[in-house]
């Protein structure tokens, strides 16, 4: 039995050891006066579940230098760090840079005593769909340059993705055409708020495949009926650098063999793979720091 949800609304003392919790998702400690979190070992950062994709800390006493130690979590989508002790830009000691969880979706940071230095701080938050300020030490007018907040149409990389996938289709829409919203084409899904790609249906399109880690946001990936026998690694000897949003990701009916396997490693998000119809034979090895 894996927990999925743990709630505490009792005073705690610093702790270190939910990393144990390997499937957790949904993390409450809102209320119980945390100052900081104890180090995991020497100087290293507490380590969270890696699964972690809603972590409430509102009304705390955290304060700067707790923010570094959610920058590993790639699966978190909501964080709420609402009523505690963070003051200015969230400024880290030593040569250290604020880095958010590169998948958040909703920021709460209200009710602190944030400056308006901090707004660069969300310029690589791709997927952002809420962010609450209120109640802090905001003043006049904010520059917020977060490019993909206001679009209306999908992001140039991404469209130039996947023309650049669309030449190597044996059969591809007729609607995939250069200088049109990708967010209307056939096959292609966007996330409503961010224009960010965030599904794509590629099955029997034989495309030759190499790197999807252009597409932030993707979330669900359909590679079924391609024929595919393995990956084009991305540099060198480097493996094939997946989206690290991937929740789904289906591969069913290729020819992948055991090498194959190693390049899903890194899907600290994934929760469905699905390959049945491969060339898979024996144990499987998946190398790498995954999650079981």
């Amino acid at each position: 039995m894996f927990f999925q949800r743990f709630v505490s609304h009792f005073h705690i003392e610093p702790f270190e050891d939910f990393h144990f919790f390997k499937a957790l998702e949904n993390l409450d400690l809102s209320r119980n006066d945390i100052a900081g979190f104890v180090q995991n070992k020497g100087n290293e950062r507490l380590s969270w579940p890696s699964s972690l994709e809603v972590l409430d800390l509102n009304f705390n006493s955290l304060r700067n230098d707790t923010v570094s130690s959610f920058s590993d979590l790639k699966c978190l989508k909501q964080l709420n760090l609402s009523g505690n002790m963070l003051e200015g830009s969230l400024n880290i000691s030593g040569n250290e840079s604020l880095s958010w969880p590169s998948n958040l979706e909703v920021l709460d940071l209200s009710y602190n005593g944030l400056d308006n230095d901090i707004i660069s701080s969300f310029s690589d938050l791709k997927c952002l769909k809420q962010l609450n300020l209120s109640g802090n030490m905001l003043e006049g007018s904010l520059n917020i340059s977060v490019e993909g907040w206001l679009s209306e149409c999908c992001w140039d990389e991404e469209r130039d993705a996947l023309l650049h996938l669309k030449a190597q289709f044996h059969h591809s829409p007729s609607d995939w055409v250069d200088g049109s919203d990708c967010c209307l084409w056939e096959n292609v899904e966007c996330n409503n708020t961010t224009k960010r790609v965030s599904k794509l249906v590629l099955s029997e399109s034989y495309a030759y495949l190499s790197d999807f880690h252009v597409f932030k946001a993707l979330e669900s990936l359909d590679l079924s009926y391609n024929n595919i026998a393995g990956f084009v690694q991305s540099k060198g000897n480097e493996r094939l650098s997946w989206p690290s949003s991937l929740e789904v990701l289906d591969l069913s009916f290729n020819s992948l063999r055991n090498d194959s396997v190693s390049s899903f490693s890194d899907l600290k998000c994934l929760k469905q793979l699905n390959l049945r119809n491969n060339e898979l034979e024996g144990y499987l090895n998946i190398s790498g720091k995954y999650d079981k």
